[in-house]
């Protein structure tokens, strides 16, 4: 039988209380004299406060951020052993093409092996949508969640690259990882940390090359950067050279999160290392990876950085003035069709 370590530690809380009134209930003398119930009262409120306190905050801590999943789940493949696992962190957020855009990525990681796939929602709760499709879609998989806080979304005027989307949820998985690495086969030895957004689009032969990272791989990102490509340049050796970029050239790092993938030991090592969602713009990546490594430490892959097998595409956004026209109406799309 599985016990959430949440509910574990409140019900220790719990305990811890109701022995502190045991004591001082039952104590010899706790009823000599009026002063002495009354300072025992007020030392028992204080206690009760404080732990009352306490045990809100792990609630509040364990409500949201776990995993209901299963990187042990008997339906879904085995790992095979001696090969790295991939964990592949992505964030996504509801919208019209979110099942879609997850379908389509789900399609191309049912090819991979010993692949562990983080799905964080941008969510106050884990949506059934997402769950559902988890389910069903053959994958080790981890379904956490986590809400970007308010000063950090961008409204709908706002341009794309004003505020990153995925900060938060990205942290998210990072911190599950550091937490959870010890259950999994092997410790984690070995394994690679890469960050796949969920409208990208994947050549499978990239996944190779995230498995043979030694410490930080790299390579390039096509439809980047505003380039028809963006990333490393490498000499016949695989030494990354220089950097193709168009902007923000003093960038130490000037590469998309699809353009590299890092040891597990690493962020494990470093374990106060996170995405800061007050980077300047275009410096999310850098200021991540400088937190770890040194530029003399990207390993150039993907033959010497000249093949391109991962896209920073985007799903167009569906027009949506006709469903909305309908719902004006009393007569919307049958609620009940999960799209």
């Amino acid at each position: 039988m599985r016990i959430h370590v949440g509910t574990f530690v409140i019900c220790v809380l719990c305990l811890l209380l109701f022995n502190a009134l045991a004591l001082n209930l039952l104590s010899p003398g706790s009823y000599d004299c009026t002063t002495q119930c009354s300072d025992t009262q007020n030392q028992l409120k204080e206690s009760i406060n404080r732990l009352k306190q306490e045990i809100l905050t792990l609630k509040q801590k364990c409500s949201t951020n776990e995993s209901t999943s299963s990187l042990h789940d008997s339906h879904s493949p085995s790992l095979v052993p001696h090969i790295p696992v991939i964990h592949m962190i992505t964030p996504t957020y509801s919208c019209w093409t979110q099942k879609a855009d997850l379908t389509r990525l789900s399609q191309t990681l049912m090819h991979i092996k010993n692949l562990h796939w983080i799905v964080v929602e941008d969510s106050d709760n884990k949506t059934g949508l997402v769950a559902r499709f988890l389910k069903k879609c053959n994958l080790k998989y981890t379904h956490l969640n986590v809400r970007t806080k308010k000063e950090l979304q961008r409204n709908s005027k706002e341009p794309v690259w004003r505020k990153s989307r995925g900060v938060e949820q990205r942290n998210l998985g990072l911190n599950w990882l550091r937490r959870n690495h010890m259950t999994m086969p092997g410790k984690g030895k070995g394994d690679v940390v890469y960050f796949g957004d969920d409208d990208n689009t994947y050549d499978i032969e990239l996944f190779d090359e995230i498995r043979a990272t030694r410490k930080l791989s790299v390579w390039p990102v096509g439809i980047c950067g505003g380039l028809r490509w963006e990333g490393p340049v490498c000499d016949d050796k695989g030494t990354v050279v220089d950097w193709h970029r168009s902007w923000a050239k003093l960038r130490p790092f000037p590469i998309d999160f699809a353009g590299f993938a890092i040891k597990l030991d690493v962020v494990l090592q470093f374990s106060t290392a996170e995405i800061n969602p007050d980077s300047r713009i275009g410096w999310l990546e850098s200021d991540f990876l400088s937190q770890m490594v040194q530029p003399s430490d990207a390993e150039g892959r993907a033959s010497n950085c000249k093949k391109v097998l991962v896209w920073h595409t985007r799903t167009e956004k569906p027009k949506t003035k006709d469903e909305e026209r309908l719902i004006a109406q009393g007569q919307p799309s049958d609620p009940l069709i999960e799209t």
